[in-house]
Order: structure tokens, then sequence, then C-alpha cells
């Protein structure tokens, strides 16, 4: 299933149809481009509180920098992380984050901490559950039985390979 952020593609094209059917109505009838044009304005206005939402929820300083602190803070320079790409900023683009959702099921990969965000890793997971169970046996096992979640923040948990695994 694709994901409904991508509706971001086809929303500018939306908004072009809506106001060519209302400069096609204005002048045919008044009362029609006048609802048009009313219910073009609530829809600006809802994706204007939508942007200013996410503005005030400031996920970034409330969210992605404290997990970055943390895992950089108990982790040190060298850590090996399986997380989101996001993360590259801070850990770096070649050095020692892998973004890989699949927890290291192809690639055999084994890293000390695994940081898991509601958007990207969760969404695959509950796609490997019902469709790739046997990858979904993996992440489930190791996300229960090989590490512990040590760092919970809106969005994201981080966890730490349990000592002995």
């Amino acid at each position: 299933t694709k994901n409904p952020y991508y509706l971001v593609h086809i929303t500018p094209v939306f908004a072009a149809c809506c106001a060519l059917c209302v400069c096609y109505w204005w002048p045919l009838n008044r009362r029609a481009g006048i609802a048009l044009g009313t219910v073009m304005v609530l829809l600006a206005g809802l994706q204007l509180s939508w942007v200013v939402s996410a503005c005030l929820r400031d996920s970034y300083k409330t969210s992605y920098l404290p997990v970055a602190a943390f895992v950089q803070q108990h982790g040190g320079r060298d850590a090996v992380i399986i997380g989101p790409g996001e993360f590259a900023f801070v850990f770096g683009f070649y050095g020692n984050l892998t973004d890989d959702a699949t927890l290291g099921y192809y690639t055999h990969t084994r890293s000390q901490w695994i940081i898991v965000d509601e958007r990207v890793y969760r969404q695959s997971f509950a796609g490997f559950e019902s469709k790739t169970p046997w990858i979904w046996k993996h992440v489930d096992n190791l996300l229960t039985e090989k590490y512990q979640k040590v760092f919970s923040v809106p969005n994201y948990d981080v966890y730490q390979q349990r000592s002995g695994t």
C-alpha cells in the first residue's frame, strides 16, 4: 500500500483543477462560482492549519534531536546503528548508520542500536507482518528478544542490543 504522504505529488494538480473549475463556473453561474471559491478557501485554510500544526509540534526539537543526542551520548562515535536515513545528518552518510527497515534480514547487518520511527519503519513492520511473515518474525525476534527499548519520544523508539546477544 502507498503511504498517504505521497499525496504531495498530486495535490498541485488537484488545486489547479479546482482553480479551473472556479474560473469556468464564475462567469456562468455566480452562485456556483462563489460556492466553489468558498470551498477552495476552506481547503487552503485546512492545508495551512496542517502546516501550522506541524510547526507548533516542532518534532525536530522534541523528537529528532533528543534521539540523536541519546544515541551519541550512550553509543559513542563508533556505534553501529540501524535507523532511518534522516539520522545520516547526525551520524554521517558513509559511516556507522544503515537504513534498513528489515533490520538486517537480507544484509545480515548487526548493530548495537536500532532506531525505529513511526512513519517508515513501523509501517514497514506492519507490511511485513501481513505480506512477508518470515521478515516480520525476524524483526519481532530482534526487537523482543535481542534488543531492549531504552529510549522513547514521540515518533521514535531506540533499542539497544542486550548484553550477551
